[in-house]
């Protein structure tokens, strides 16, 4: 039958182990298919990102740079409006005059009266006047707590242009105010001279107006708008910005002659010039790839978002000034990315569509290969089938002839156990013969003295005393009738069938058998009964000779004892009664408490026993399905414990 299973599964397996490779290779095309697939989205969708995000950024590029145009335009009509104004003032006799004539109060006076009336109809922030050494002698705030009227400018790049015969232009923070503005100025020449006539010499002017405008317009019309704008120097210094926190801030670092000429000029003030936080975007798609829509993207700490901004560069004024605007590019990257992932989405569509279609077409072939395959695996599964069926009909029919025999042999073996427990009981039954022929000895010759009594009392008329003997005579009858009936009880053959067996009874009914053999042995019974009935499943007779077997092996181990007694007690658990039989003898030696309950295993002399009695007891207790233990005591002698379920409706009462 081996060889036949083993032949079988060896014909199985190629055919097995194809598919199985099959299944194997299909997995890993599928696999490398889809990360083709992957890959070709990928690209696709970065291909995509890539041109969408060069188009939308070259149009806000153009947008931006029209929106540089219109505000490169806005300033320098702003910084042109009072481009002419010094040289308008600078033709004023009552300047040059008061100039000619620097101590004279009422002149003063009345220059600052023309000076604040061409500041309020002109809307400057304040016009002066100062001398050839760069004091002032006229303002139009005179008359404010900080007047301009007294104070040294000769530092100011806008006053040594001018001296030297060329209109200034500077932007600074006044030292006076602290208010930034953009600084224009002009030279005043004595009346008699004529700067257009030639001389040999140029003439030398003797003082300057000045005039004072506010760029602060600028600013806040940037603050509308949505770019952030910037206005720089020449030397990359921030002076203008939407953004307050970029104002005084460098576009670059800054030479050490240039930070030495801004420190003398006080250009702007106490301001740090710290750079401003800013650095180039690296190239999107890598240096190799040129990308014109990447030109002027920059980074700037402090922006919110966290795409680049757009910087694009204009220069303005007459003074080399650099207008900037940084467009936000958030919503470009955004919406390429959504572009792109939208790409992604529809060609991953596209693609899972044509997959399912292959798929499709693939499995209806595989279908039609797979019933082929089919149905030549049920013809060879069929041939299989058979053979199995065949092996395993054999096998039943073994099994059942095996059974049978086993069948048989448990007949025998219940048979044989049956004719050795009753041979057992029969033994012990003459063992105790003496003592019973003595126990129905006693209450017979008793009869008979009494029954003699009663015939010579009857003849005697005395009625009473006969009466009283024949009552004496009944009794001493049920005696023996009482020891007759425990032996029939003992010596007749037990069923196999269980039922309730009140325990405290068969001990008394066990005791009662060898009491008389016991009492004379000089062996004491403490038989201490239960706080309650007892109840056992199991068949009485035969648990009465487990417990006979029991007190007659200890009469036997207590033979030699000084003290001779036998303890019974009883202890219950949950679902058990635990039956403990002590004797007071020498105990069990170690070897033969190994095999105590072997049949045949005795330590008594030959011809005393066999050695079947703890045996035949040990199987008598397992089919009540209980079980019967031996140790030694810890005081001495051997205990024997009974542990025996308890009967159903007994468990009961005992778990309430």
């Amino acid at each position: 039958m081996t060889n036949r299973g083993n032949d079988s599964r060896s014909a199985r397996s190629p055919g097995e182990s194809a598919l199985r490779a099959d299944g194997q290779r299909a997995s890993r095309r599928r696999t490398f298919i889809g990360l083709i697939a992957l890959v070709l989205i990928a690209a696709l969708a970065l291909v995509t990102y890539k041109h969408v995000l060069e188009t939308s950024l070259g149009q806000l590029s153009r947008t931006s740079r029209q929106r540089l145009d219109f505000l490169t335009a806005v300033t320098g009509q702003t910084l042109e409006k009072y481009e002419s104004m010094p040289y308008v003032l600078s033709q004023q006799g009552s300047l040059i005059d008061l100039l000619e004539h620097p101590e004279d109060g009422r002149r003063a006076q009345s220059v600052n009266d023309y000076l604040k009336r061409v500041q309020e109809k002109t809307k400057p922030l304040v016009v002066y006047l100062l001398d050839h050494r760069g004091r002032a002698l006229a303002s139009s705030n005179s008359s404010e707590p900080r007047s301009f009227v007294g104070n040294d400018y000769s530092f100011r790049p806008y006053f040594i242009g001018a001296m030297q015969g060329r209109a200034g232009r500077f932007y600074g923070v006044g030292t006076t105010t602290t208010e930034p503005g953009y600084f224009l100025s002009y030279p005043l020449y004595k009346q008699d001279a004529d700067p257009s006539q030639k001389r040999e010499a140029a003439p030398v002017p003797i003082g300057v107006v000045v005039v004072k405008i506010s760029l602060g317009d600028l600013e806040r019309a940037w603050s509308d708008g949505p770019d952030e704008v910037a206005l720089a120097d020449a030397d990359g210094v921030v002076f203008l910005s939407s953004n307050s926190m970029w104002r005084y801030r460098t576009l670059g670092p800054l030479a050490p002659d240039v930070q030495k000429t801004l420190l003398q000029t006080r250009q702007y003030g106490d301001a740090a010039l710290a750079r401003l936080p800013m650095r180039a975007s690296q190239p999107l798609w890598g240096s190799a790839v040129p990308s014109a829509a990447h030109t002027g993207l920059v980074y700037v700490a402090g922006n919110s978002g966290t795409s680049p901004l757009l910087m694009q560069t204009s220069e303005v004024g007459p003074l080399s000034w650099k207008l900037l605007t940084f467009s936000n590019t958030e919503a470009t990257f955004a919406g390429a990315r959504n572009v792109a992932i939208a790409t992604g989405s529809a060609s991953a569509l596209v693609a899972l569509l044509t997959y399912t279609l292959w798929l499709r077409r693939r499995r209806l072939l595989e279908r039609q290969a797979a019933r082929v395959q089919l149905q030549r695996i049920n013809d060879e599964l069929e041939m299989r089938i058979a053979d199995r069926t065949q092996v395993l009909v054999d096998a039943n029919a073994n099994m059942e002839r095996k059974l049978s025999e086993l069948s048989e042999a448990e007949g025998m073996l219940r048979a044989t156990q049956d004719q050795a427990i009753q041979a057992g009981k029969l033994a012990v039954l003459g063992q105790m013969s003496a003592g019973i022929a003595h126990e129905i000895a006693q209450p017979l010759t008793a009869m008979r003295i009494l029954s003699e009594n009663a015939h010579k009392l009857l003849s005697a008329q005395e009625l009473g005393e006969a009466a009283d003997n024949m009552i004496e005579i009944g009794s001493l009858c049920r005696k023996a009738g009482s020891i007759v009936g425990q032996l029939k009880g003992f010596a007749q053959k037990s069923t196999e069938a269980f039922e309730p067996v009140l325990v405290e009874r068969v001990v008394a009914d066990a005791v009662a058998l060898v009491r008389r053999e016991g009492e004379n042995a000089g062996i004491e019974f403490d038989v201490l009964p239960p706080v309650r009935p007892i109840w056992v499943l199991g068949n009485d007779v035969r648990l009465e000779q487990v417990l006979i077997n029991l007190l007659r092996n200890a009469f036997d181990a207590m033979k030699d004892s000084p003290r001779k007694r036998i303890c019974v007690r009883f202890t219950l658990d949950a679902r058990h009664v635990l039956l403990r039989v002590r004797d007071t003898g020498t105990g069990i030696a170690t070897p033969v408490l190994n095999r105590l309950f072997e049949p045949f295993f005795s330590t008594k002399a030959p011809g005393a026993g066999l050695g079947l009695g703890l045996a035949i007891s040990a199987a008598i207790v397992q089919g009540m399905r209980g079980e019967l233990r031996a140790e030694n005591h810890s005081e001495g002698g051997a205990v024997f414990t009974l542990i025996l379920p308890l009967a159903p409706s007994d468990r009961d009462e005992e778990t309430t």
